[in-house]
């Protein structure tokens, strides 16, 4: 009597513990398992060549299970927030560089200083930031801290200034990138991701832009404005392009090119992946 009641508990306990990492309800607690899983068969080992009562074996197990879920519970709802600022003083661009491995980003215009970033995540440490100005362009990068949860996940809202020329990079994993630059004076934007959603507002604020898109997986919007010249560079072929106005596109040396107007701002779009989908918009 005494065995079936054992195994049925550890029965019980070991599809308690996959349930709960399968479904990601604890994610503490689904790192743990997938770091730490060794070492409890190794203590159930020494237990069992102990002779420990197979009943003390049990409630330890409860006990242990109990206490990291509260530490789950703690941790997983608890968010850790961070927000930064820069002032504009003796600043004539900003070289932007964002380093997250999974997430959501948005990023906007209209600030009061150079640039405000809010970093929220749950199951990270803190963000590293490094800032710096020389020769009148500020250089900013944000990473990122260590992840401490299997499934973390992590917000950043960013605004940039509309008065100082943007040049942003942006490096990361797989999520879901939102960026209006409708009042953003952007030079350049350079993004490496995994796969995910990026959706890009432009509005022509200089005569010349520059975005690049290094994907593994994604789907790209771009939304331009209607006087806009374009010159698209796919580098592999996509998996698939939906271009706004597709009679007007031409052909030209391998390059598509879409002129809305001859004085219109100019954009060179380049894209390098071939799982990639591109969606071409004029507002």
């Amino acid at each position: 009597m005494a065995n079936k009641r054992f195994w049925g508990l550890t029965a019980i306990f070991i599809g308690t513990v996959a349930l709960i990492d399968k479904l990601e309800a604890f994610p503490y607690l689904a790192y743990l398992i997938e770091t730490y899983w060794p070492l409890a068969l190794i203590v159930i080992g020494v237990l069992v060549l102990l002779n420990v009562p197979r009943s003390l074996i049990v409630l330890l197990a409860v006990v242990f299970l109990s206490a990291v879920v509260g530490l789950d519970l703690h941790w997983s709802t608890g968010s850790c927030s961070h927000f930064f600022r820069g002032t504009t003083e003796d600043v004539q661009a900003l070289e932007a560089h964002l380093v997250l491995g999974a997430g959501e980003i948005k990023a906007r215009g209209f600030t009061e200083g150079l640039y405000e970033a809010d970093v929220t995540g749950v199951g990270f440490r803190a963000p590293i930031k490094t800032y710096s100005i020389r020769d009148g362009v500020a250089r900013l990068e944000i990473s990122q801290g260590e992840r401490y949860l299997a499934n973390p996940k992590s917000h950043w809202n960013l605004r940039f200034s509309e008065l100082v020329p943007l040049r942003l990079k942006v490096t990361g994993g797989a999520g879901k990138l939102d960026f209006d630059f409708s009042d953003v004076p952007l030079e350049r934007l350079e993004l490496k991701a995994g796969a995910g959603q990026i959706s890009v507002q432009l509005g022509g604020r200089l005569p010349h832009s520059s975005l690049s898109f290094s994907t593994a997986a994604a789907d790209i919007r771009v939304k331009l404005p209607k006087e806009a010249r374009v010159q698209l560079i796919a580098v592999s072929p996509l998996l698939a392009k939906d271009l706004d106005r597709q009679s007007e596109w031409s052909n030209q040396d391998g390059l598509l090119v879409y002129t809305g107007s001859q004085n219109g701002p100019f954009f060179e779009i380049t894209v390098n992946s071939s799982a990639a989908r591109l969606n071409v918009d004029f507002t």
